[in-house]
């Protein structure tokens, strides 16, 4: 008997896999070695990249201060980052561990400054969301000895709109020894940007239909995913030195890519000689 739905996955996957093989075919000379260069290089120049979740710890010594302060800067949003940065700190206390388990956020949680946000202005996360989730958080401490999975923890945070790239960031920058719930240790996947949404458009135009933007960065083929954040900085940075360039590639590559004809290195580098530099 005929299994239309069955039928349908197999043309799906058949159709995914032709994506992928002409993509590899297509990038894997010129694009992608370029791509892994230019993210190496502007991680060397610029160090990590700079936002609450890779900030925030630095500041503290201590492991235990470091694991409350990692999960503090989930709340921080990208605008007017610094200020948000700071109020946290004073939040924090110099020993944010001691701030933690001495019940310090209840305080954000109570009379007057519960509905205040930390960002100063009317947007971004308020006190009592930030009280709320360590109250949950230190149940789930006292219960187990350590702090949840990284699964776990997305249950007790607020549906913010920061949290989704502030998780990932979270599994990015913190060490093994640091985070005792494991968050990272799971997959570093790229923090999901503009710049990084634009960047695929150019070297994977149809990646839409390949799946999701994890399953396409997934064959740029970097030690992390999220050194393709770097690659979309990197090209963003090359877009205002180089923007003639950089238009041409938008428009070219595309155009090479969906014609699906072999382009050897000679042609890449007649266009773009810049890209063997």
């Amino acid at each position: 008997m005929f299994d239309a739905e069955r039928h349908r996955i197999e043309r799906l996957e058949f159709r995914k896999m032709e994506i992928r093989d002409w993509f590899v075919k297509f990038s894997s000379a010129v694009l992608l070695p370029w791509l892994h260069r230019i993210a190496k290089d502007y991680k060397e120049r610029n160090g990590v990249y700079l936002n609450g979740v890779t900030l925030l710890p630095h500041y503290y010594k201590e492991v235990r201060d470091k694991e409350i302060a990692a999960l503090a800067s989930l709340f921080i949003t990208e605008k007017r980052m610094m200020e948000q940065v700071k109020i946290m700190r004073e939040i924090l206390t110099p020993s944010p561990w001691n701030w933690f388990v001495s019940r310090g956020f209840v305080e954000l949680g109570t009379g007057k400054v519960m509905g205040m946000r930390i960002s100063g202005w009317n947007y971004g996360a308020k006190n009592i969301e930030i009280s709320e989730f360590f109250d949950k958080l230190q149940d789930k401490y006292l219960q187990t000895g350590s702090f949840p999975s990284g699964e776990d923890i997305k249950r007790l945070l607020p549906p913010l709109p920061q949290m989704p790239n502030n998780l990932r960031w979270l599994r990015i920058v913190l060490e093994d020894d640091v985070y005792g719930g494991g968050l990272s240790h799971d997959r570093r996947l790229c923090p999901i940007t503009k710049d990084v949404t634009e960047l695929l458009k150019v070297c994977f135009p149809n990646y839409r239909a390949y799946g999701t933007v994890d399953d396409a960065i997934s064959l740029f083929a970097f030690d992390d995913d999220s050194d393709f954040f770097y690659a979309a900085l990197a090209f963003k940075e090359l877009s205002k030195s180089n923007p003639k360039g950089c238009r041409k590639m938008r428009d070219v590559i595309p155009r090479w890519y969906s014609k699906g004809e072999y382009v050897c290195p000679v042609f890449w580098k007649r266009r773009f000689p810049w890209m063997f530099d």
